[in-house]
């Protein structure tokens, strides 16, 4: 009776921890800032962290925090900053290109018009150095 117990303990705590499941992905791509003219900065060694219902994002000029899953499907996982709605993100699933923005609350012409910041770049499986 003491192992059918611990068994079903174990299978109903069993959805928790695939919950809790995190994907690190290291990033590399380009950032631009509209506002203050920078364009397509390469930047290395960015880190993601992508959980059910979270992403964070280290190490990325500008998107630096942790972030709301809005949706989610086989393709792509997008995510919305919790506190400031106009910074946005989305990952492919199988190409691993990763798009980051700001969208500007006063949109211009030219360049990207609507965004104030934009990442752009790909991510594959973080491996550890040593």
């Amino acid at each position: 009776m003491r192992i059918f117990l611990t068994i079903l303990a174990f299978l109903l705590a069993a959805p928790a921890f695939a919950q809790r499941e995190v994907t690190r992905l290291q990033c590399d791509g380009k950032y631009s800032n509209f506002l203050t003219g920078y364009r397509n900065v390469d930047t290395k060694g960015s880190y993601v962290e992508i959980q059910k219902a979270s992403v964070k994002v280290i190490s990325l000029i500008g998107f630096d925090g942790t972030y709301d899953v809005s949706s989610a499907n086989e393709a792509q996982i997008c995510f919305v900053h919790p506190e400031d709605k106009l910074v946005q993100g989305c990952l492919n699933r199988f190409s691993g290109q990763l798009q980051l923005h700001q969208q500007s609350k006063k949109p211009r012409a030219g360049d990207f018009g609507g965004f104030d910041q934009l990442w752009e770049g790909n991510c594959t499986s973080a491996r550890p150095l040593f």
